[in-house]
């Protein structure tokens, strides 16, 4: 519901519609937009006037803006050399990030109908790719290129957005093997298929996490994870920024606990080497966007049931709960 514009937008019948709450005229802006297992695979932004998506269509391969207005579609992120995919929008609607891979080598750009996702270094989850690629490419909305953030030798995942639309916080790994489709399974544990097109599931070990100015595409290390990254722990991801952007809140997933951190962009760049890992709370912080935010504080639901809430005071590394 767009309270803003009185309009509803629906995903409706395998349709992107709008109802004008005034007139109540309905409008098909897309017919069959991307999907993924019959939910909508799209963004909407911040503003509700356009869609953010990929498309692997005849002539359009890549990350696109849907102006629901016009229906009309638009490149940001054009697949050809490099293939980029879950689009994500800044807070303030002006950018999208997006996580971007090569393509394989020996697979043939010539061709618009070659940009198969096999045809790129993904990293294949058990029925979609993984959110991780070798860089995070970063577009504003019109498509122009504003950065690509990297870090040598790593893939990045898990990208998150900071209030401000100023920084994103990611996690990186050693980079694994890529999806060869028709190979026999490696030993190595990376990702390779057998000929019925089968495949091992690529263990992706957060070592580090980041926060990269979107303008800049300065990185900052803001925590070495290796000391909490074990063989319990599940997974490891970005929550959510302090609200001056120098800090990030971020979930430790374990076989039997689960636990909040904090590290700080400013004990980064002050105290160079010391990037040891801040413990706040053990729980799990329940995502509720946006979060409320008092002064330096910024108000989360933290628990293993959702039964109790906690405060994280985010003014520093020294005090972060």
């Amino acid at each position: 519901l767009d309270t803003e514009h009185n309009m509803l937008i629906l995903d409706a019948s395998n349709s992107i519609i709008t109802v004008d709450l005034e007139s109540y005229a309905v409008n098909t802006v897309k017919q069959e937009p991307p999907t993924f297992q019959g939910s909508l695979a799209a963004e909407l932004s911040p503003d509700r006037t356009a869609f953010v998506y990929n498309l692997h269509e005849e002539g359009k391969n890549g990350v696109y803006r849907l102006d629901l207005g016009t229906a009309a579609e638009t490149p940001l992120i054009p697949s050809g050399d490099t293939m980029s995919f879950y689009p994500v929008w800044s807070p303030d609607g002006q950018y999208v990030a997006a996580y971007t891979v090569a393509r394989k080598p020996g697979a043939d750009s010539g061709e618009a109908t070659d940009a198969s996702a096999m045809n790129y270094e993904l990293y294949l989850g058990e029925d979609s790719p993984m959110p991780f690629g070798a860089s995070i490419t970063i577009v504003d909305k019109a498509g122009q290129p504003v950065n690509e953030v990297s870090i040598t030798g790593r893939i990045l995942g898990h990208l998150k957005w900071s209030a401000d639309s100023k920084h994103i916080g990611f996690v990186s790994c050693a980079k694994p093997k890529p999806a060869q489709i028709g190979a026999t399974s490696g030993p190595d544990g990376g990702l390779e298929s057998d000929a019925q097109g089968n495949w091992e599931i690529p263990s992706l070990r957060a070592d580090s996490m980041w926060i990269a100015d979107v303008a800049t595409g300065a990185t900052a290390k803001i925590a070495d994870l290796s000391s909490i990254s074990t063989g319990e722990t599940v997974s490891i991801y970005p929550l959510a920024f302090s609200p001056d952007s120098k800090g990030l809140f971020y979930q430790v997933i374990q076989e039997k606990s689960n636990s909040i951190w904090y590290g700080a962009k400013d004990q980064a760049q002050t105290q160079p080497g010391q990037t040891t890992p801040v413990k706040v709370i053990d729980g799990l912080w329940y995502e509720n966007d946006p979060l409320p935010v008092f002064d330096n504080q910024l108000s989360a639901i933290i628990g293993e049931t959702g039964e109790t809430g906690g405060t994280g005071n985010s003014g520093g590394a020294k005090d972060p709960g």
